[in-house]
């Protein structure tokens, strides 16, 4: 067994081992409600549909750290998640991941409404993930 299996082999077990399911919120779909009004553009109701769910490794980002790597700009309550790439496609389309009953997006409009996406070895990836504020 070569040093790179070895290693793909700890990262996977730790993987099944640590992850937790987060629910993923996919975009929702506006139609016309009772009360639309086309000349008020009022009236659209917005439909969500179930949520799907994938498992992820999730560390909590201090507020520093972001400052130092996100553009200058202070962001509270951030995580990085660290997912398979097969799952990166379903997170490009949510509007909101649920963690631990809190709302994250992984857009952010800092970055221009976009996703901070880093490639890691044996096919995963790192995406942060930033707080809701309601």
């Amino acid at each position: 067994m070569h040093n790179h299996e070895l290693e793909q082999g700890v990262f996977e077990q730790i993987f099944k081992n640590h992850a937790v399911k987060i629910r993923v919120i996919l975009r929702a779909s506006k139609t016309k409600g009772a009360d639309f009004d086309k000349f008020r553009n009022v009236g659209y109701q917005e439909s969500y549909q179930n949520p799907l769910f994938i498992k992820a490794l999730t560390r909590t980002l201090s507020p520093n750290s972001l400052i130092i790597r996100e553009l200058g700009l202070a962001e509270t309550g951030a995580l990085a998640i660290i997912i398979p790439h097969n799952d990166l496609a379903l997170l490009k389309l949510a509007e909101v991941v649920i963690i631990d009953d809190v709302e994250y997006t992984p857009w952010n409009k800092a970055l221009g409404g976009k996703m901070q996406v880093e490639k890691l070895p044996f096919k995963y990836q790192k995406i942060l993930l930033f707080r809701i504020n309601k």
